[in-house]
């Protein structure tokens, strides 16, 4: 390479290389943000199927549940669904594994990460024993009367906080979760009251 060639490239990179690296790292980070904030989706609302059956679901993100906001009137472009499948419980809070997964449980009540609540009567005593689901009277309206009657409230020291859902419901079979009848309840306060009780129509009264 001539002398006068290696000259100029050493001059580029006394001169101009540190600030061309600067420039590159600064239009990186400006287009990254860029499609950060405009592909960014606001959480809507939220279901955690709590120990679920070991069985292949569909129902892992909340890219399932797109059409389902769909339906309720949200864009999934915009919004989304959370998922939170990875909480396992025991009946039996001796458990260590159990008492670990109940602290990461409340931490999801406590940020409002979901807002629906699924699980076998006795997993779901646990949930309701935190004092977090909301007392469905309130929610179900006329429903409330025919479904107790047909014994498919759950009550936890007297409060009726959830339904037990039909084993053949198709909403809830498809998503794989679970295979026979579990307890589903909300949230109190919920992040979007429309999209929790929408979804406790969808997998309990349909």
């Amino acid at each position: 390479m001539k002398k006068e060639t290696l000259d100029r490239i050493d001059y580029f990179k006394e001169y101009y290389l540190g600030k061309t690296v600067i420039c590159i790292i600064v239009l990186a980070l400006t287009v990254f943000l860029i499609f950060h904030f405009v592909t960014k989706k606001d959480m809507v609302s939220g279901v955690c199927p709590v120990s679920l059956d070991p069985m292949d679901s569909v129902a892992t993100d909340s890219a399932y549940f797109d059409p389902f906001l769909e339906q309720n009137g949200y864009d999934p472009r915009k919004y989304s669904f959370n998922v939170i499948t990875d909480v396992y419980l025991s009946a039996d809070m001796n458990d260590d594994v159990a008492r670990t997964n109940a602290n990461l449980l409340q931490n999801v009540m406590l940020t409002r990460s979901a807002d629906i609540y699924l699980a076998r009567e006795d997993i779901f005593a646990v949930i309701a024993s935190s004092g977090y689901m909301a007392d469905l009277r309130t929610v179900l309206g006329d429903d409330f009367e025919s479904l107790d009657s047909e014994g498919r409230i759950f009550y936890y020291e007297g409060v009726p906080v959830g339904v037990r859902t039909d084993p053949d419901n198709a909403f809830l079979n498809e998503t794989g979760w679970y295979s026979g009848t579990v307890v589903i309840g909300i949230l109190e306060e919920p992040k979007s009251e429309e999209l929790s009780y929408s979804f406790l129509r969808s997998a309990a009264l349909e």
